[in-house]
């Protein structure tokens, strides 16, 4: 699995953002405009393109350091993928981290990590010393635990493909 990152903007990418999060029922004031001024297009080996972010913003209600990542699909024109219900192809969720964790890793290693995680590149993506001795390995993912694939896009696109897919004999 690889991304290669595009130069050329994803047009109304503003639109199909505040469309994610609604989707996602995430409201919190000014989040999209962050979200946008953090974001990238890239495509996937597979040749779909993607729109992805990550931002750090402490939620009030969690006492962990929070970051949202949204990763968005788009169709081969580069406008955001819609299925048949009308709701994007995306990858929209948070994630925690306790401030020592995060005052040892940095804001941009664990933005890296999250953003690989949401593209559903193979972990670890960004590895970091693992303190155990060996013969345990010696680098571990950023954000042990975090890899799961129902955060990936690469999920999303494969279940939007196969629902446009017709139906198969299966008996």
């Amino acid at each position: 699995m690889s991304y290669t990152k595009l130069v050329d903007p994803i047009p109304d990418i503003a639109t199909a953002v505040t469309q994610a999060l609604a989707q996602n029922s995430v409201d919190v004031a000014g989040i999209a405009d962050a979200l946008l001024a953090a974001g990238t297009a890239v495509q996937l080996e597979t040749g779909d393109k993607v729109w992805v972010s990550c931002i750090v913003h402490d939620r009030a209600e969690t006492p962990q350091i929070d970051f949202l990542t949204v990763a968005i699909a788009c169709r081969p024109d580069v406008t955001p993928w819609l299925k048949s219900n009308g709701q994007l192809v995306c990858s929209v969720f948070w994630s925690g981290l306790w401030p020592d964790n995060l005052a040892a890793l940095g804001i941009d290693t664990v933005r890296r990590a999250l953003m690989m995680v949401a593209l559903g590149e193979p972990q670890p993506q960004v590895p970091i010393p693992n303190p155990d001795p060996e013969p345990a390995p010696q680098t571990q993912d950023a954000i042990p635990g975090i890899a799961e694939a129902s955060h990936s896009i690469r999920t999303a696109i494969t279940t939007a493909t196969e629902l446009t897919a017709p139906l198969a004999d299966v008996l």
